[in-house]
């Protein structure tokens, strides 16, 4: 039996469609119109808040509302699906974890009350205070203040992890990458990245484990992207350059995937200012 995924439920749902001009012949569209949302308290108390907005062509606000109705009906709890096959077992469960970042994709983040510019590391936080099961943490020492000006608008229903993952492609007023993440204790972590080398993993050790710069063991669970790894017992002898980037010993973790109970993969990239020249431009890349 699966239940699930969580993430495919929606309890509180709006619908945006465009009003039909019908005093014309032919009919024609209007401006695109949102019906007001419609919520299902049962399945939030159990869930919390998980927010959509549906999108249709021509419609009047009457079918509108009723397409709205009838999709939270249908999706505001998880589906519940049956393998059937022959012959027995042990009983097993498998819970599949997703990182309480995952609820910023849970929500549309608009702000319409002011207009003008925000410092961006400010905005950052807005769009953390508007997560509506308010489960992430107040403390935001952990938000590297970056007074690079950003727009304060926002009113295209976009969610709230695509409006940061906008603000922290653009870096800094120097281009400078950033890195963002939520860590223990539901506290969001905004920083520019690091200097320092904060692993070490030798290429002849048999379990490849991961270790601080003193050699102490880094537990599989405990390794988190966005650091700089060193691997020493690689072209043993050179000297170690100012610009990590340019020297192939060095790693720059984008991202690490843990399996219970020891194992652990992660993948790195050198690090660029391109991409946060093209972000300031609204430019998604280079091809």
């Amino acid at each position: 039996m699966v239940r699930g995924p969580l993430t495919d439920i929606a309890n509180k749902v709006a619908i945006v469609y465009s009003s039909v001009d019908t005093s014309i012949n032919p009919p024609a569209m209007g401006m695109r119109v949102k019906a007001n949302y419609a919520e299902d308290a049962d399945s939030q108390a159990d869930y919390g808040i998980i927010t959509k907005v549906l999108s249709v062509g021509g419609s009047t606000q009457t079918i509108a509302e009723q397409i709205r109705d009838t999709w939270l009906a249908e999706n505001a709890w998880p589906e519940t699906s049956h393998t059937y096959g022959q012959g027995g077992g042990d009983a097993s469960v498998t819970v599949e974890c997703l990182g309480y970042v995952k609820w910023l994709e849970l929500f549309p983040y608009n702000q319409t009350a002011n207009t003008g510019t925000r410092n961006l590391s400010d905005k950052i936080t807005d769009v953390l205070a508007a997560e509506p099961n308010t489960l992430f943490s107040t403390d935001y020492t952990n938000i590297a203040s970056n007074t690079l000006a950003v727009r304060r608008f926002e009113n295209d229903d976009n969610s709230g992890w695509d409006v940061i993952k906008d603000l922290v492609a653009k870096g800094d007023t120097s281009d400078n990458r950033y890195l963002f993440g939520i860590y223990d204790d539901r506290v969001a972590h905004y920083e520019q990245i690091p200097e320092d080398t904060a692993y070490h993993q030798y290429i002849a050790d048999s379990n490849q484990n991961v270790r601080t710069p003193v050699g102490d063991i880094v537990r599989p669970w405990d390794v988190r992207p966005g650091r700089w790894l060193l691997y020493p017992d690689f072209l043993v002898g050179r000297s170690i350059p100012t610009n990590r980037r340019l020297d192939s010993r060095f790693e720059f973790i984008e991202s690490v995937t843990y399996s219970s109970p020891w194992t652990i993969s992660h993948t790195g990239s050198k690090v660029a200012t391109l991409p946060q020249k093209l972000a300031k431009l609204g430019l998604g890349g280079v091809g």
